[in-house]
């Protein structure tokens, strides 16, 4: 299977790291319903505002890319040619929460509903996270994201590791798998942004 498969119905994306900055080192990878990796998410161009998407083989799938000169937070999301697919921004100009991807008409395609489920992140300075949905602009859900998190005794110089996944439930397979990706992408992308306040601080 490939990231861009259709009939994938759940994948996992997971991510290692130290406490602390060198947590943002950790290296992202996805890995389908049989534990097979099948992408990894490069975060090392997160300090020019530009991440990078790659399957297995290590072959380009999705850009996204903060736009500098936008009053709000924006991500052009681009495909393995350059081409740009659609726009990431939030519907509040202050807080990157209850983003949407639009197309290049500003037309909706897809929107982000945080589920009221808050669970406090005791392994980093108290930082919130929430568990979220993705949704049609008619309210249909399409995917329901779960955030997990472990902690586990790591070296002797280090106290511990921590573990992060978000598990991705495609409940509609239609979904296009290009925009979803270039979606999670792009929360990603200002999850990891120490400007935003940290991992899923919103901003």
């Amino acid at each position: 299977m490939t990231l861009l498969d259709p009939n994938i119905s759940r994948f996992t994306i997971k991510w290692k790291g130290l406490p602390g900055a060198l947590w943002k080192r950790a290296i992202p990878e996805i890995f389908d319903e049989k534990n097979n990796l099948i992408g990894k998410i490069d975060l090392k161009g997160r300090f020019n505002k530009k991440i990078w998407l790659f399957d297995s083989k290590g072959t380009t799938v999705l850009t996204s890319s903060k736009l500098w000169k936008a009053v709000t937070r924006k991500y052009d999301v681009k495909d393995e040619n350059d081409k740009s697919i659609g726009i990431v921004k939030p519907k509040k100009i202050i807080r990157f929460e209850n983003i949407s991807f639009f197309d290049h008409h500003d037309h909706e395609l897809l929107k982000m509903n945080l589920i009221d489920n808050t669970k406090i992140d005791e392994y980093s300075s108290g930082v919130k996270i929430q568990d979220f949905e993705l949704l049609l602009p008619d309210g249909k859900i399409v995917v329901k994201v779960t955030v997990e998190q472990d902690k586990t005794k790591k070296g002797r110089f280090f106290s511990s590791v921590e573990e992060d996944r978000w598990i991705v439930d495609v409940i509609d397979k239609s979904t296009d798998r290009k925009m979803l990706l270039g979606f999670l992408i792009s929360y990603f992308s200002s999850a990891f942004d120490s400007e935003e306040g940290g991992r899923y601080g919103g901003g």
